[in-house]
């Protein structure tokens, strides 16, 4: 059996953006699912275990299971220094195991075929470390900035992950690391303290390590040009799209055809929908419609969607108008109507942008987010830095920065990196904040402005 271990609980200080790296957006995923698709989808690796932060374990459950990561078979709390993660990630895996694979979780860039080439070496020799060599001029600098003279670049290489070995192999070094009281920067260190040879494998492509917030538009631009995992559309890391998001239309048409046009007039390229486009008023069919078919919108199952979808489900939980008005809008709907609705995901992480009706932490039981204890619940569960929602009808504006949770009203703002946001966007049909014009939410993924929109 060859196991890969994922490490990804690295504190990120270099990052400068108070966040977990691993868990920062790159395109439509976290940085570490970009290395976590690449060994799913792997035909030499059987089982991975990811080992991330312990305040990050929930978050790490919730992208196993979005993004359908089967070869998941644990996820480990990791420690202070990366060699004692890797000792935790060791300590997790299954007694088959022979190959095992170490992979730096900020290393997105790996391709199926790096893999196989050290796990093909690690084979024939014990081990096989990824590396490239260096070709920039070198020089030896004992204090200062005053250069003492010029290394012999020919003989340097620059290491990198993945690092694969004979399992015996890297648990003896890693006994003679915590023997001797060590620290090492990699596990082709530890092996090299046995007196054993390490076998380079050569890859010239670029493998960059996300250190530093420019690094994710160097890795964006790199995933685009070699290619996506799963068939996605390159354009899906583009950093120039507008977004028009928006939701609770409750079949109404004509202040959803008001919306539209507002959204085309602002250059808007993509519209999302955070669910309910049926319930309340009278065009549910037209409403569908447009959403799917005219918009093509990302969209994501409401209750009053489910409710209307799913004719079996009993209404004991709405108010009797509510009720009613579920009963007549499924006697409205076509059965392809209704079907479509069905396959609707109650949430969804689209070009890096979170989406669900409710809340992430319970999406199937339609909890409403007034307040910060609601939103903390939320947090634990977002990965991204930007959510979206609806369900109250009420445009409201909740952060996280750090440890602290905090709540704005809806106004423009810049989302930074270092902060997550759960953000309302207000309804389309139904506004409840006391304003009757409809409200939807408009972000600039170039400058990452969120505007919030009134439509008459």
């Amino acid at each position: 059996m060859v196991s890969a271990i994922i490490v990804a609980a690295g504190r990120s200080e270099r990052m400068g953006t108070g966040t977990d790296k691993a868990f920062l957006s790159l395109g439509p995923k976290p940085v570490v699912v970009w290395s976590l698709l690449a060994f799913e989808d792997s035909a030499d690796i059987d089982k991975i275990i990811l080992v991330v932060r312990r305040e990050q374990m929930v978050a790490a459950k919730a992208v196993v299971q979005m993004f359908g990561l089967s070869k998941v078979s644990e996820i480990v709390a990791g420690a202070g220094r990366r060699q004692d993660s890797v000792a935790k990630g060791l300590a997790a895996l299954a007694p088959e195991t022979r190959i095992v694979v170490i992979h730096d979780g900020a290393r997105p860039c790996v391709t199926a075929e790096l893999i196989a080439e050290t796990i093909k070496a690690a084979q024939k020799t014990g081990c096989g470390v990824a590396a490239n060599r260096i070709v920039d001029t070198v020089k030896h600098v004992e204090r200062g900035t005053v250069v003492d003279h010029t290394v012999d670049r020919t003989k340097l290489w620059a290491v990198q992950t993945p690092q694969a070995f004979k399992l015996d192999l890297l648990l003896r070094a890693y006994q003679k690391v915590e023997s001797e009281g060590v620290t090492v920067t990699d596990e082709a260190a530890a092996v090299e303290l046995l007196g054993e040879p390490v076998r380079l494998v050569e890859w010239q492509k670029p493998n960059v390590k996300i250190t530093t917030v420019d690094d994710l538009a160097v890795a964006a631009a790199l995933l685009r040009i070699n290619g996506l995992s799963r068939g996605e559309s390159p354009d899906s890391l583009r950093m120039d799209k507008r977004f028009a998001i928006l939701g609770d239309i409750h079949s109404n048409i004509d202040a959803l055809k008001a919306v539209v046009d507002d959204a085309r007039s602002q250059s808007v390229t993509d519209f999302l929908c955070v669910g309910d486009i049926v319930g309340y008023n009278a065009d549910p069919t037209g409403c569908i419609a447009m959403i799917r078919d005219e918009l093509a919108a990302v969209t994501v199952r409401g209750n009053h969607d489910h409710y209307c979808a799913f004719s079996e489900e009993l209404l004991d939980d709405f108010q009797p108008l509510a009720a009613s008005v579920i009963d007549w809008t499924r006697w409205q709907l076509s059965d392809i109507d209704m079907a479509w609705l069905r396959t609707l995901p109650l949430q969804k992480l689209h070009m890096g942008i979170g989406l669900v009706h409710s809340t992430l932490d319970m999406p199937d039981r339609w909890g409403y987010v007034f307040d910060l204890l609601d939103a903390e619940a939320h947090f634990t569960y977002q990965t991204t830095t930007l959510s979206f929602h609806g369900h109250t009808h009420v445009p409201l504006v909740f952060a996280k920065q750090g440890n602290d949770v905090m709540r704005f009203d809806p106004a423009a703002f810049h989302a930074g990196m270092g902060t997550k946001y759960f953000i309302n966007v207000g309804s389309v049909g139904q506004p409840r904040d006391g304003d009757t014009r409809s409200s939807y939410v408009i972000f600039d993924s170039k400058t990452r402005r969120i505007e919030f929109r009134r439509v008459a």
